[in-house]
């Protein structure tokens, strides 16, 4: 599962193609993202994606096992 989810937002990053998440966050539950992944890191022992948030209009973390689904979009960004 978290490999899958990190293949395929390298693919996204190496593509430049948007990605559609469903993503879960401590202080407001589920919630749905469209990201423009630029970077993959591991930190404390966590994989995250470093990308630029449509919704909040700026850079994010998100830990790759908080991504409860998530969707490569045929849409590129710059």
């Amino acid at each position: 599962e978290l490999k899958t989810k990190y293949n395929s937002l390298t693919r996204a990053i190496k593509e430049n193609r948007k990605v559609r998440i469903l993503y879960y966050s401590y202080d407001k539950g589920e919630n749905e993202r469209v990201i423009r992944p630029a970077e993959m890191f591991l930190f404390q022992d966590g994989w995250y994606c470093a990308a630029f948030c449509e919704k909040k209009q700026d850079i994010r973390h998100f830990e790759l096992k908080r991504i409860i689904k998530f969707e490569l979009l045929n849409e590129k960004y710059e």
